[in-house]
């Protein structure tokens, strides 16, 4: 063994040393990205891949969601790292999920705020969600249902609902993002909404409201008057 590799391994020995006394949250986002990368990247320093990554993606956030392509640009970064942090998105998207999904939505709105903005605020296109309810505001599922360009996506009120009627849904809200950060809803997004609901309402079904995520935020249509 080299002096680099016992150099690596002392260190990734102290850094777990660290974890076993004071747990993870002491970990700045630098180390936790490089103490993840432990699982798939054994024998390199991954420090500096870390700071690389860091750097490229601009937080932890956007690296876990990251389009996977990008991802294998860099170097030292194979199929099984990204399958890796693909992983890291889906339990997060699940834990997340679970959080608004056991009870009543509209009583547990900041949860679904932040479920919105975890989901969509990475994206760099336009994004379309439709999130099912029951008749107690319960959550039945979540669907992508497009992905448009910067700043515009196709959506098709039969689309959804035809996928309302599938899922069995009674209440709806639909959610999409303004990769901008401009948080004023444009003409196109009241006009399909007032369609939207039309056509819900004949198969007796609501449309409770359209959020639009920008950046941190999250706007509400119904709450703006616009519904």
């Amino acid at each position: 063994m080299t002096d680099k590799d016992e150099g690596i391994k002392g260190h990734r020995q102290r850094m777990r040393d660290k974890i076993a006394r004071h747990g993870p949250s002491p970990l700045t986002d630098l180390e936790l990205l490089e103490v993840i990368l432990y699982a798939t990247l054994p024998r390199i320093d991954t420090k500096p891949l870390s700071k690389q990554l860091l750097k490229r993606f601009g937080s932890l956030t956007k690296l876990v969601h990251a389009d996977p392509d990008h991802l294998l640009e860099m170097d030292q970064i194979g199929r099984t790292t990204q399958q890796h942090f693909q992983l890291i998105n889906e339990l997060f998207h699940r834990l997340s999920f679970e959080a608004i999904g056991k009870g009543n939505i509209i009583s547990s709105w900041q949860e679904l705020e932040h479920f919105c903005i975890q989901k969509l605020s990475h994206y760099p296109r336009e994004t379309f969600l439709m999130i099912m309810l029951d008749t107690q505001f319960r959550m039945i599922d979540v669907v992508q249902m497009s992905t448009g360009t910067v700043n515009q996506t196709m959506v098709y009120p039969r689309e959804i609902l035809a996928t309302a009627l599938k899922h069995h849904a009674v209440n709806l809200i639909i959610v999409h993002n303004h990769p901008s950060g401009d948080q004023r809803p444009s003409k196109q997004d009241i006009e399909m909404t007032k369609q939207l609901r039309t056509a819900l309402a004949g198969a007796q079904i609501s449309l409770h409201d359209h959020l639009i995520v920008a950046g941190g935020n999250v706007v509400s249509l119904r709450n703006l008057g616009l519904m």
